[in-house]
C-alpha cells in the first residue's frame, strides 16, 4: 500500500509501510547508534504519508519512547520452534547460521524466522536495513553500507575471522547487495568499491553524504568546566573518540606524541574516548612502554554531553583510523568548531574537503607534524574551523532522510504493478 505521485496526476492511495530494521540501540556501540537514532528521529519528523515502523531484532526491548512505532521481533514474534527458542542462542545468531552460504527458500513455510512473520503480519512493503546486517527477505529492501574494509584490509583481527566477522560480512554482502533495491553509501569512493567488489549496478547505488547526528547538531553550547573537572582535564588537549579496535590506529598516534616531544619539545595531553573492543590492554601497555602515562587520559565510554564538551575544549580532533571512506567524528568536530586532523584514507578528501589536515596514518611523524601545525598556527586553526562549519551546514538527518525517501518514491509507482 502506497502513495501514487505522478506529477500532474494527484490520485492518492494509502502510503507505503516501511520497516526500519535495527539490532538495538546500545550507546556503547559508538557512532553507529547515534546515526541510527538520528535517522529514526528524522523519520518521525517526516511529513510524507509513508507509515514507518521500527523492527528491532535484539532480544532486549528498548524501554525509551521513540518517534515512530516500535516492534521488538523476538518478544512479539517468538520462535515457533520451541527447541531453538529455548537454546539461548540470539535471534540474529540463528538467522546468520541458517543463511550462511545459501539463500533462504522463498516459501515462507520453510523460513520459520520471526522477522519474516513480522513482515507478513504488518503488511510491510519496503524494508530499510539501518544496521550493518541484512537477511534474505521477499520484499524490496534498502541496505546501508558503512565500509567494505574486510575486503580491503582483511588482516585486522576484528574482521579477519573466516568463520566469524569476515565470513559473516562476506556472506551478507555477496548475497544481499546485488538483491538490494537501493544500496546507500556516503561517498563516490564507497560507490566505486561496491561496484568493483560486488558488481552492483551503479543505478542501484545512492551516494548520500553522512549527516551530523541530531545529538551533536542540537547540542546546547555551554560551559564545559564541570565536565573537564570531572575528568581531571584542562582545555587544549588532543581528542580521539574511537572504540578500542586495532584499526583505530591508537599506537601510531601514541608514537606521534613521542615525536612531538623529541622534535618540538611539545607534550600535549591526549584524551582517548571509546568503548573497549578487545584492544584497550594493548593500548595501555603501549602507553606505559613509551612512558606516556602523564600525557594520556583513557576515559573509556562517556555520555554524549561529556563528548560534546570535550570537542569544544579540545585543541584538535586527531582521527587517525585506517578505515574509511565514511567517518562521523570529523563531521561532529566540524559542527562544534574543533579543528580536525584525519587520516587520508580513500574517500576522506571527498568527505572532508579542505577543512581537515589529512595525514598518512602509517606515519607518526606525519601525524605529529599536523598536530603541530594546528598548535602553532592560530590563523590556520581559524580557517579550518570556518571551512568545517561550511561543510556541515546543511548535513542534517532530516535532509538525509528526505533525499533517501525521494529516491525511493519510485517504488510507489513500481509497486502498483503487484499491489
Amino acid at each position: 500500500m502506497f502513495v501514487l505521485s505522478l506529477g500532474l496526476n494527484k490520485q492518492r492511495v494509502p502510503a507505503m509501510k516501511i520497516a526500519i530494521i535495527i539490532n538495538g540501540l546500545d550507546n556503547l556501540m559508538g557512532g553507529g547508534v547515534t546515526f541510527k537514532t538520528s535517522i529514526i528521529g528524522a523519520l518521525g519528523n517526516d511529513e510524507s504519508t509513508n507509515d514507518f515502523l521500527i523492527f528491532d531484532i535484539n532480544e532486549t526491548a528498548l524501554d525509551s519512547e521513540l518517534p515512530i512505532s516500535y516492534v521488538n521481533i523476538p518478544q512479539q514474534f517468538p520462535e515457533e520452534n520451541e527447541e531453538e527458542s529455548a537454546s539461548g542462542e540470539s535471534l540474529i545468531s540463528r538467522i546468520i547460521r541458517r543463511t550462511r552460504g545459501r539463500r533462504v527458500a522463498a516459501e515462507k513455510k520453510h523460513v520459520p524466522q520471526p522477522l519474516v512473520r513480522a513482515i507478513d503480519h504488518h503488511g510491510i512493503d519496503l524494508v530499510w536495513f539501518l544496521d550493518q546486517l541484512a537477511f534474505d527477505i521477499q520484499v524490496p529492501f534498502l541496505f546501508t553500507v558503512w565500509d567494505l574494509q574486510h575486503r580491503i584490509q582483511p588482516w585486522f583481527p576484528e574482521v579477519s575471522s573466516l568463520e566469524g566477522t569476515w565470513g559473516q560480512r562476506e556472506d551478507m554482502y555477496r548475497t544481499m547487495l546485488k538483491r538490494a533495491s537501493l544500496v546507500l553509501t556516503g561517498t563516490e569512493v564507497g560507490k566505486q568499491e561496491i561496484q568493483m567488489m560486488y558488481g552492483v549496478h551503479p543505478d542501484n547505488i545512492m551516494v548520500q553524504p553522512l549527516p551530523v547526528t541530531n545529538a551533536i547538531r542540537e547540542a546546547e553550547i555551554s560551559s564545559p568546566a564541570e565536565t573537564l573537572k570531572k575528568h581531571g582535564l584542562t582545555s587544549g588537549f588532543l581528542l580521539y573518540p574511537a572504540q578500542f579496535w586495532a584499526h583505530k590506529n591508537h599506537v601510531n598516534l601514541l608514537h606521534a606524541l613521542k615525536v612531538l616531544k623529541e622534535t618540538r619539545g611539545y607534550s600535549p595531553k591526549l584524551v582517548l574516548v571509546g568503548s573497549e573492543r578487545g584492544n584497550r590492554d594493548h593500548i595501555q601497555t603501549t602507553i606505559s612502554r613509551l612512558d606516556l602515562e602523564s600525557q594520556v587520559s583513557v576515559l573509556g565510554f562517556v555520555p554524549t554531553k561529556d563528548l560534546i564538551d570535550l570537542y569544544q575544549s579540545a585543541e584538535s580532533l586527531v582521527f587517525v583510523s585506517f578505515f574509511g571512506p565514511d567517518n562521523l567524528p570529523p563531521l561532529e568536530a566540524f559542527h562544534l568548531g574543533c579543528p580536525v586532523v584525519a587520516s587520508a584514507v580513500s574517500g576522506a578528501k571527498e568527505q572532508l574537503g579542505d577543512a581537515a589536515i589529512l595525514i598518512d596514518p602509517f606515519s607518526p611523524r606525519d601525524i605529529a607534524d599536523a598536530i603541530w601545525r594546528i598548535h602553532s598556527d592560530r590563523d590556520l586553526r581559524g580557517q579550518l574551523v570556518k571551512r568545517g562549519l561550511a561543510i556541515v551546514k546543511d548535513k542534517s538527518a532530516d535532509s538525509y532522510v528526505k533525499q533517501v525517501l525521494r529516491k525511493i518514491d519510485r517504488f510507489e509507482r513500481i509497486m502498483t504493478n503487484w499491489k
